[in-house]
């Protein structure tokens, strides 16, 4: 997945253990000690940072965190998969996404993000599915993505995706004009 997923949303909660704080080596101002009571929104956002920063190990305490103030939230599962996926324990990040998808069914980063893990796992055909339920939310930023990310790299020769992106500018061409 392309970092800049990682600012879009959430993942799956598992393994909760309860911490009094999150300690982030290196970390600036506030997010050097977490509570386990600051804002969900707080230890998710920071998630994502981690995440793109490429420490997902720390991203899942601050999502565990985050899940245990909001469970139901969709977002937070989502990141959780992005997480997860990062760390290579992909079986975990696609529950994740789930989690997500069945909170929230249109949440288009989650139906992205989930795309990208079955494309990494070769399964094409699910890919082009989730990737055609994302694209309508965010047809500019999917398609910029889509067509950088690595994840996707063995779709770029199917046709069934050109179609799919070309048909995401098409949508533009006629708002744009």
């Amino acid at each position: 997945m392309v970092h800049r997923t990682a600012a879009l949303e959430g993942a799956h909660g598992i393994g909760f253990g309860r911490r009094s704080t999150v300690r982030a080596p290196g970390a600036i101002g506030f997010f050097r000690e977490l509570p386990d009571d600051t804002d969900a929104r707080v230890h998710s956002n920071r998630a994502a940072e981690l995440i793109v920063s490429g420490d997902a190990e720390l991203a899942l305490e601050h999502l565990r965190a985050a899940l245990r103030a909001e469970p139901t939230e969709a977002v937070h599962h989502n990141r959780l998969g992005m997480a997860l996926k990062h760390l290579g324990r992909h079986p975990e990040a696609s529950l994740a996404f789930d989690a997500a998808l069945e909170r929230e069914p249109q949440l288009a980063s989650a139906l992205y993000n989930k795309a990208c893990l079955a494309a990494v796992g070769g399964r094409l055909s699910d890919a082009l599915e989730l990737l055609d339920g994302a694209f309508p939310a965010h047809p500019t930023l999917f398609t910029e993505l889509a067509m950088l990310d690595p994840d996707l790299a063995r779709l770029r020769n199917q046709p069934a995706f050109k179609a799919l992106l070309s048909g995401s500018a098409r949508k533009l061409d006629r708002f744009d004009s």
